[in-house]
């Protein structure tokens, strides 16, 4: 009896020792932040209409913008223990944001954050387009196969390159992603499709500065940019065979894509497909960008 009463105290004691830790951790100030990331709101964005719709005049065959589209994500700074915002938060900090439709990827879309990215910058143009029908009919994909295995049976895949397809399902947590000419072309097809092509041109980059970024922004022209998730490093992941040829690639992991929709002296601020509106410090930006290849696409209305 003596030990069954003991058992009971030392489980309670326990108990409450958890449940202190766990206030603890849920006041820690963001200062105290050691190798997680936190992101620290600082109110609502332009509460008003954002966003372009499009019309066209037959008669004339004119383009015609009407608003459109309400954005009321919040806005939140990128804090870590290498780089902390905290006590720097104010609201005059914003230079330039364009209200572009912002498109959570989680559950529906785990890891397609290419093709939410590029839908939001289409809604923003006013192209009445869902993040499905632009997977299902617009992107390519090609699956990763396994072909063989490795004396330690490590296995020796295939597959195509992430500048021609989507690898894996995008629509599932095994899917891996795709670079700036799949989306840019899937784009182009999609405005072909909507009879739209003469209106937009698409580019696909792999040498646009922070400063370019930043110019088209100032045009009030949003760009879809490939950096890593929460700005991580970027590690070497899968490896593959291209297609039936001996060529080997080489996938890094974390791979990321999101929209740049604002600056500011310090900050780039994006639609974060896995986030939110999100203001990364350009000088962390630029290194995840940069280790992904500088990828960006821009999508502009010819004027």
């Amino acid at each position: 009896m003596n030990y069954f009463e003991n058992f009971k105290i030392i489980i309670f004691s326990i108990s409450v020792i958890i449940i202190n830790i766990i206030a603890i951790l849920l006041n820690i100030d963001s200062n105290t932040l050691d190798d997680s990331q936190a992101y620290l709101t600082i109110g609502e964005t332009n509460d008003s209409i954002g966003g372009i719709g499009m019309s066209i005049d037959e008669s004339e065959d004119l383009f015609t913008f009407d608003k459109k589209f309400k954005v009321d994500a919040v806005l939140k700074r990128y804090s870590s223990s290498d780089y902390n915002t905290y006590g720097l938060l104010n609201d005059n900090m914003t230079s330039k944001v364009i209200d572009v439709p912002y498109i959570y990827q989680t559950i529906k879309y785990p890891t397609e954050c290419e093709s939410v990215s590029a839908t939001s910058v289409l809604q923003y143009y006013g192209i009445d387009v869902s993040v499905d029908t632009f997977i299902d009919n617009y992107l390519p994909q090609a699956e990763l196969k396994v072909i063989g295995y490795k004396g330690n049976n490590e296995r020796i895949l295939s597959s195509m390159h992430p500048n021609e397809y989507f690898i894996g399902n995008p629509k599932s947590y095994s899917g891996l992603g795709c670079y700036q000419d799949t989306i840019a072309n899937a784009v182009n097809s999609l405005l072909k499709d909507y009879q739209l092509e003469e209106y937009f041109t698409v580019t696909a980059y792999d040498n646009l500065s922070i400063e370019d970024i930043q110019e088209y922004l100032e045009n009030d022209v949003p760009v879809i940019v490939w950096a890593t998730q929460n700005l991580v490093p970027s590690e070497k992941g899968l490896k593959w065979y291209l297609g039936d040829t001996n060529e080997v690639f080489q996938y890094m992991k974390n791979e990321h894509c999101m929209v740049a929709i604002g600056y500011d002296d310090d900050y780039i601020y994006f639609n974060d497909t896995l986030i939110g509106r999100v203001a990364y410090p350009k000088w962390l930006l630029e290194k995840r960008y940069l280790q992904m290849g500088s990828r960006s696409v821009i999508i502009e209305y010819v004027t």
